[in-house]
């Protein structure tokens, strides 16, 4: 039996706090709390925007969980969370986190104890520790973790026994100190590792699988960055079905030994060993090839390869055959770019890499068909891309390459481009994707590249090359190669499309988060509001990041609700300042808080900071975008050092797709959008000048 949460219902596992004046009534209350705790009756929590754990406001119903989640509870958490009870956080039941993330400060230094009847789940998510602060640890007790395209980070010890079972797909999982593993003789432990990054002992300590116990891994990287890899007798490590290329691990690094005293059989395809390879059974550990430790490319380090400054080595410039070099393209590595094959004679290349558009990092081929492309025209360029090591001939392989196809689209007319990627080891779309997996080149695929991905873009033309458009990106992903095979290319339907044939591609080695929707992973490291003069003076401070589009500062004044007052924009400091002019309160109280924002529907919040004013000073202030909710049309109030400069206006649904375009070559200070014809609900104004971008929600009526 379910029973489901209400305001004025008792909930066990519940933070209640009333203010009974009567002391049999109170004692009643937590006698009935226990009573019904103790039956165990299934109770559910689930968020409703983002917050910290202990604010009635993150949870549906305004009820807040307990750090103790027992068998009957469930706590889903769909919302970006801060664990703040201060407390170690026991899991006997379920916790769900999908789509967001649960985070840790850096000084918590309890611990999180999964027990038998307990459950983690993690998909499209992440669970956030500090590593540095090494800390506090992990125990799963005979619980199960389960990762699914999602990040977990322990900052100290991950340990599990008693047959727990942990599994790992697509996943990242970053360990402090010690990981370990361990099971009994009636109870084994099992960890499965698949398609997966797991790195330990960044702050010293070893992996050590124990007796009793399971280690399945498939196309692994495990990297044990300070101290040994162990597995102890009567324990197994053992390849998947299915593994790509057999291998168990597609990386296996420590920097000390590599010990083997129980059953092996799990290919290792690179292995770097710091000291010796020992144990009863090392002669059992099989491997393709040693890598030297000092050129491992770490995966969860990975290198960003940066082109740029392209120099003709041999053929002629632009045309089919011409090799070009491109030096430094990451530590001690060049690559060259062969155009491999042109298809058609009338392809005019006019950049081999354009670094003036778009992204100066990324491999940006521009060419395509001059003038009026006639109807159910096809054309495209194959590229051969190999490493060498810096200024020699000697070709290097590259441990991992995440390469994300950036602006796959059209002209909004007839055209739609396209990309095909020869033997990627994984491709990734986003969740509201325009791309579709195409057959565009089946009559002529890039000669002996094997297993080819080609995604199809659509006619829908997005307006510059944006990275926040991951509608129309994908990511592929190639493992331990030093050459790599890719075509671009596009077709016209059925009209003809006048000057948009030849086309600006980007490619761009860096991974990107594909869902649109995701928390913005930034945290305030200090927050304060002073009030002089009638004016509220904001500071707070805030790392770097490169997804951070700007903060929204808002207002209340009953600490509960709050209003958007201003949007104060992001660049490459960590130090932030507003002021809030001539507030005024009749409660003589003002409550403050700001909002990290990125082009995302949902946010990170800083602490609420409180100030009393002097006197009641009446005010009048506006939102950069009004009225709020809207019927026909928004006005958008511009930063001021925008005035007269390009300025891009876009509309987003809530689901990621562009409703509006509006490109303004000298903007004023306030805009106007017309949003009749669109139907009701929840959009996204994002406005971009230059590398600059903001956004704000609105509610059209």
């Amino acid at each position: 039996m379910k029973k489901n949460v209400h305001n004025n219902s008792i909930q066990p596992g519940v933070q209640i706090s009333v203010g009974f004046g009567n002391n049999k009534r109170r004692f009643f209350l937590t006698f009935l709390v226990a009573l019904v705790t103790y039956a165990g009756v299934a109770q559910t929590f689930s968020t409703r925007a983002s917050g910290n754990w202990n604010n009635p406001l993150t949870w549906e119903g305004g009820v807040i969980p307990t750090n103790s989640i027992g068998t009957a509870v469930t706590v889903n958490i769909r919302h970006g969370v801060s664990y703040n009870l201060g407390s170690d956080l026991h899991i006997s039941g379920k916790l769900n986190i999908a789509n967001d993330t649960l985070r840790f400060p850096s000084s918590f230094d309890q611990k999180v104890v999964i027990h038998a009847t307990g459950q983690l789940y993690i998909k499209n998510g992440g669970f956030v520790q500090t590593i540095a602060a090494n800390r506090n640890d992990m125990d799963v007790n005979g619980g199960r973790v389960v990762l699914e395209n999602s990040y977990l980070g322990v900052s100290k010890a991950f340990k599990a026994k008693d047959g727990a079972k942990r599994t790992y797909k697509n996943s990242v999982v970053r360990v402090g100190e010690r990981y370990e593993l361990d099971g009994t003789s009636t109870n084994r432990g099992i960890d499965s590792v698949v398609n997966s990054y797991l790195e330990t002992g960044m702050n010293n300590n070893d992996l050590e699988i124990k007796s009793h116990t399971s280690f399945f891994v498939a196309n692994a990287t495990v990297i044990v960055a300070k101290g040994k890899f162990l597995n102890r007798g009567s324990a197994e490590i053992k390849v998947l079905p299915n593994a790509a290329s057999n291998f168990g691990f597609d990386l296996l690094k420590t920097d000390d030994n590599l010990e083997n005293d129980g059953v092996w059989d799990a290919k290792i395809d690179a292995l770097c060993v710091g000291k010796e390879i020992k144990g009863s059974a090392s002669a059992d550990i099989d491997m393709t090839r040693a890598q030297d430790c000092n050129e491992i490319m770490q995966i969860g380090d990975l290198p960003e390869i940066s082109f740029g400054n392209p120099i003709l080595k041999s053929g002629v410039a632009n045309k089919e055959g011409a090799v070009y070099r491109f030096a430094s393209v990451t530590a001690g590595v060049d690559a060259e770019i062969r155009l491999k094959k042109f298809s058609r004679s009338d392809i005019v290349m006019r950049s081999v890499d354009n670094n003036t558009l778009g992204w100066g990092k990324a491999f940006q081929p521009e060419f395509g068909l001059s003038g009026l492309v006639a109807p159910n025209q096809h054309w495209f360029v194959d590229f051969e891309l190999t490493f060498y090591k810096a200024g020699t001939d000697i070709r290097q392989k590259m441990s991992k390459m995440v390469f994300t196809a950036l602006d796959v689209d059209g002209d909004g007319l007839s055209i739609r481009e396209y990309a095909t990627f020869a033997n990627p080891t994984r491709a990734e779309y986003s969740p509201v994707s325009l791309l579709a997996n195409g057959e565009v080149d089946i009559l002529d695929p890039i000669a002996d590249a094997g297993d080819l991905n080609t995604i199809l873009g659509t006619v829908q033309n997005f307006v510059n090359i944006d990275t926040a458009a991951t509608q129309v990106m994908a990511t592929f992903t190639y493992l331990n190669k030093d050459q790599i095979v890719f075509r671009y290319g596009a077709r016209s339907g059925a009209v003809a499309s006048n000057g948009a044939g030849i086309r600006l591609n980007s490619l761009w080695s860096k991974p990107f988060s594909l869902d649109p929707w995701m928390v913005l992973p930034v945290q305030f490291s200090s927050f304060n509001v002073t009030y002089d003069k009638g004016d509220a003076n904001l500071t707070w401070s805030a790392p770097v990041s490169e997804k951070l589009s700007g903060f929204i500062v808002q207002r209340s004044t009953d600490g509960n609700n709050f209003t958007d007052v201003a949007t104060v924009f992001a660049g490459t400091r960590t130090s932030y300042t507003y002021s809030d002019k001539g507030v005024a309160s009749a409660s003589g109280v003002i409550y403050y808080r700001v909002v990290s924002v990125d082009y995302t529907k949902e946010a990170n919040y800083s602490t609420i900071r409180m100030i009393r004013l002097a006197k009641n000073d009446a005010a009048t202030l506006s939102l950069l975008t009004y009225p709020n909710p809207v019927v026909n049309d928004v006005r958008i109030t511009l930063p001021n050092a925008w005035q007269g400069k390009p300025v891009m206006l876009q509309l987003y649904t809530s689901t990621g797709v562009i409703a509006k375009t509006i490109q303004l070559g000298s903007a004023s200070q306030t805009e106007t959008m017309q949003l009749d014809g669109l139907s009701r609900g929840m959009y996204v104004v994002k406005a971009v000048c230059g590398e600059e971008a903001a956004q704000q929600r609105i509610v059209k009526n």
